[in-house]
């Protein structure tokens, strides 16, 4: 017998992912985009939020110089609004975006699971690790570290935890959770 129960472990923690709240939430705003592999146009995701990405992909709609050009080859640049740049990576997998703006962990999560070109950086993730007491990272060995999985934070934890010669192991990760109701509020 396996640790998992014979896979039903698996299955079951699968079938909460896929159907709870938050993952109908995601799906439901990409789904309302009604992103194609076939467009002729590029379609791009943009974090309207996110610091500097948000201002470069503004930008971009707004250049008529770029848009005038795109339009004349008959690829006109759309660009969809998503929440978080983990929530981009399924659209990019199946082909239904053509370029995003990501922050680190997305980007290397896209280069891992596919043929990806990685054209420019923007930043360089300010994120810190913080604890109580102003731990050093190795003293985080047996506690409980919350984070934000696909973020840039996790990305930090993550080389944070590397360089105090910890690995996730040597931790206890907790997945952070955003209420479905707040997703995309400023607080």
């Amino acid at each position: 017998m396996s640790v998992f129960g014979g896979g039903r472990c698996l299955v079951a923690i699968m079938v909460i992912v896929l159907f709870s709240p938050c993952a109908q939430a995601v799906e439901s705003y990409v789904d309302k985009y009604g992103l194609n592999r076939n467009s002729p146009a590029i379609e791009m995701g943009v974090q309207p939020l996110g610091v500097p990405s948000g201002v470069l992909s503004s930008i971009m709609q707004r250049d008529r110089i770029l848009l005038e050009k795109l339009k004349g080859m008959g690829n006109p640049l759309l660009a969809y609004p998503f929440q978080r740049g983990a929530d981009m990576l399924p659209a990019l997998a199946e082909g239904r975006l053509d370029a995003a703006l990501l922050g680190d962990m997305p980007t290397l999560l896209a280069a891992a699971s596919g043929n990806v070109l990685i054209v420019g950086l923007v930043k360089q993730s300010p994120t810190a690790i913080v604890a109580r007491g102003g731990a050093q990272v190795g003293a985080l060995a047996g506690k409980r570290i919350a984070y934000v999985e696909a973020s840039s934070a996790h990305q930090t934890l993550l080389q944070g935890l590397s360089s105090a010669r910890l690995s996730e192991k040597d931790v206890k990760l907790r997945v952070g959770r955003e209420s479905c109701e707040n997703l995309g509020k400023i607080t």
